[in-house]
């Protein structure tokens, strides 16, 4: 028998022997009052546990912001490279060009 269900039976058989003596009780009421003589203490660990992730949750909203404005740096450093790469192709293109036409002409040097 588990501990708790051996409460419970002992629980239950002092009821009804109270009962058949006259005597009862609000079971809530002791419960309530058991409770309040048997409080413990706020631990003192809360506040600063709740303290550090207060400052946590802050530095990682922070982070998120930094990241985010890291990544929008990246992606229009992407599109400059594109731009980039697109402008060298054409002048690449017109060099190649101006170059087989110099090859064409004799009088060049």
């Amino acid at each position: 028998m588990l501990r708790a269900d051996r409460a419970e039976w002992l629980l239950a058989r002092y009821q009804a022997m109270a009962a058949l003596c006259g005597f009862s009780w609000d079971l809530s009421h002791e419960l309530a009052q058991w409770e309040a003589e048997h409080a413990e203490p706020p631990s003192v660990y809360r506040a600063s546990y709740l303290s550090l992730l207060s400052k946590k949750a802050e530095l990682m909203v922070k982070l998120r912001s930094r990241l985010d404005r890291a990544l929008d740096a990246r992606r229009r450093a992407e599109v400059r490279a594109e731009a980039a790469e697109d402008e060298l192709k054409r002048l690449t293109a017109g060099t190649r060009g101006l170059q087989d036409h110099r090859r064409e002409d004799p009088e060049t040097p």
